[in-house]
């Protein structure tokens, strides 16, 4: 691939990806739909990334810095907890939208999509349709189903999923060559063919332990003849 995407599988979902921006046949909305830390997030900030930076991606330049710290300008982004993302909220994307732009490209990050409310959804659609030029919005969710069909008419959807175990495997003692075999085999059962899950239990070896710790509880649990046993009874 030409960009240095530095993300575990979707070799096809990116190379969608860069033939549309090297063809010229950039949408102006995309939709990245998958199961929840397959690394659609990741995706959509590299791809801001690649949009902005002048170098081919460069990871190095001011631009490539910003977004991936995400404060660049022209990078807005919806990415919370709330349980939804209102009408209000959308207005104050609109009327930043409506703002000149200072860099290649004005880009709107919507993470978990189906979060808008349906007046939320009714408002952006106005802007989904007739969108200033240069400007992309890239979007994730993991049910498409909850989303106006007519947002889903306008928007350039490609999927993820889940990778296989072996590949996963692969990937995660090629990225991490000091980290111990016992745990990194650890790492790809528990986060089940999702990448994102794989990276964050490696990066954060307290939630590891919590799994890991659970994980020997369970295994003690099914061990004890007794108990096994009395399953059999039942």
């Amino acid at each position: 691939m030409k960009y240095n995407w530095s993300i575990i599988g979707h070799e096809k979902q990116l190379e969608r990806i860069e033939k549309d921006i090297s063809s010229g046949n950039l949408a102006h909305a995309y939709l990245l739909l998958g199961p929840n830390s397959v690394g659609k997030s990741t995706v959509a900030r590299k791809m801001a990334g690649i949009l902005q930076c002048k170098n081919d991606f460069c990871h190095k330049c001011k631009e490539c810095k910003q977004v991936e710290k995400g404060c660049h300008i022209d990078v807005l982004e919806l990415n919370d907890d709330k349980e939804s993302i209102k009408i209000s909220t959308i207005r104050k994307i609109i009327e930043q939208l409506g703002m000149t732009r200072q860099s290649r490209y004005r880009v709107l990050l919507i993470q978990r999509l189906e979060r808008m409310t349906v007046e939320a959804a009714n408002s952006f659609l106005k802007t989904l349709e007739e969108p200033s030029e240069n400007t992309v919005f890239i979007m994730t969710t993991n049910n498409s189903s909850l989303i106006l069909p007519t947002i889903l008419s306008r928007v350039r959807t490609i999927r993820f999923n889940n990778v296989s175990y072996s590949y996963l495997s692969k990937k995660m003692t090629d990225l991490f060559p000091d980290c111990d075999e016992e745990t990194l085999n650890k790492v790809t059962l528990f986060s089940a063919g999702k990448t994102g899950k794989a990276v964050q239990l490696i990066e954060n070896p307290e939630v590891l332990a919590e799994y890991i710790h659970f994980y020997n509880v369970v295994q003690g649990f099914l061990k004890n003849k007794n108990v096994v046993d009395r399953f059999s009874l039942v």
